[in-house]
């Protein structure tokens, strides 16, 4: 199920980059999950999420640029 959600949700931000034309650099994009401590559990053995047709790493900490 969680990965039902997550597909449908990376289907719309492909669509949203699509139409509004920021480009997706791969190489310094990853993906970090976030959720309640179970949901996070459920979801550790998500290594990557695919992603405009690239696989981006999960990470466990944000980066602010």
């Amino acid at each position: 199920m969680l990965l039902l959600i997550l597909s449908e949700c990376t289907a719309y931000m492909k669509y949203w980059y699509l139409s509004n034309g920021p480009q997706l650099n791969p190489d310094k994009s990853e993906v970090m999950l976030a959720g309640t401590t179970y949901q996070l559990q459920a979801a550790s053995v998500i290594i990557s999420v695919e992603f405009v047709e690239t696989q981006l790493p999960v990470t466990d900490e944000m980066k602010t640029l």
